[in-house]
């Protein structure tokens, strides 16, 4: 082999190195979410949007509710999801509406924020409070979203209730059932507070909409863990961009968790921490719910264990 014949190969092979180098880095990630119209889904895209312009790609596929993506990214279909701490507890132990099918490869990346959700019906409604709602018209079923039907029957267990004491009207997920309110076809509806969902029905109602208030008090909170492990109630202040909510208002509440398959690589969940703390002004400008996140809980315990690199990140970073 004559010296100029190596040196053409060794350049040949330096540049297919380079090459599939570059190839590896460009790998897109893919993140399932909830619905459009969702809180979960506007933080996830916006936190997809952060990652992009650090120059990872990450392409986010809206879905069903947790019972549809948490299945996905365990088996790995899906790299990462945002998805409440309710269901992915119900999720990792196999109990609810994953009974007896445990998602055994889900792994937390960091808490995000509060995910606060209430009941709503139209604001000239003479319905005032959850006791009113007996007998009513009440959105429900959701088999896209099972765990949203499981977080308004925890509502409704605060006041000593459940759904044999309404009139259940079966919608396929929770912002049908806005559709329907909207419409007059129910009188209460279940959602997230700060969602663009609950934007657009409240201002397709004359006199807009308003949630109702949950009971507060020990009683009432031990009622609504026992339907939905991890929920706590938040009283909820009025704010810009906050629809539905003209005072202080009580109601459920659980913690958005970024999540992710427990084979994806160390350097892409690193990445993706890197993000939420390097880029929290831009997401946050994305989607103002992102201004409820704080770094010093984004280590909290949550139900299911942290991936090893996310561990270590938040160690590092002082937060677990």
């Amino acid at each position: 082999m004559n010296l100029k014949f190596r040196k053409a190969l060794s350049l040949f092979c330096a540049a297919a190195l380079t090459l599939g180098a570059g190839v590896a880095s460009a790998k897109t990630l893919n993140m399932g979410t909830l619905p459009q119209g969702s809180v979960a889904y506007s933080i996830a895209a916006a936190i997809a949007s952060a990652a992009g312009d650090r120059g990872a790609s990450t392409r986010v596929v809206p879905q069903g509710g947790p019972v549809v993506v948490l299945p996905m990214v365990n088996r790995g279909v899906y790299d990462f999801t945002v998805t409440p701490s309710i269901p992915l507890a119900y999720a990792h132990a196999g109990e609810a509406m994953f009974k007896g099918k445990p998602q055994q490869d889900l792994r937390a990346v960091a808490v995000l924020l509060p995910l606060r959700v209430g009941i709503l019906v139209r604001a000239d409604s003479d319905i005032q409070s959850l006791e009113d709602l007996r007998g009513k018209r009440v959105a429900g079923g959701f088999p896209r979203q099972r765990a949203l039907l499981k977080m308004q029957e925890a509502v409704l267990a605060t006041a000593g209730m459940s759904m044999d004491d309404v009139q259940e009207v079966p919608v396929p997920a929770g912002v049908r059932g806005l559709d329907e309110l909207a419409s007059g076809k129910v009188d209460a509806a279940i959602f997230s507070v700060g969602s663009g969902a609950v934007a657009q029905a409240d201002a397709a109602v004359r006199g807009g909409l308003r949630f109702l208030p949950i009971p507060g008090g020990e009683k009432a909170e031990r009622a609504m863990q026992r339907v939905a492990p991890s929920s706590y109630f938040l009283t909820v202040q009025p704010a810009d961009g906050i629809a539905a909510l003209d005072e202080p208002t009580n109601l459920l509440a659980s913690s958005l968790v970024l999540t992710a398959n427990a084979r994806v690589s160390d350097k892409d969940v690193r990445m993706m921490l890197e993000t939420l703390l390097e880029k929290t002004d831009d997401i946050a400008q994305t989607h103002g719910a992102f201004r409820l996140f704080k770094k010093e809980d984004m280590g909290r315990d949550v139900v299911i264990p942290y991936h090893p690199a996310a561990e270590a990140f938040l160690k590092e970073q002082g937060l677990r």
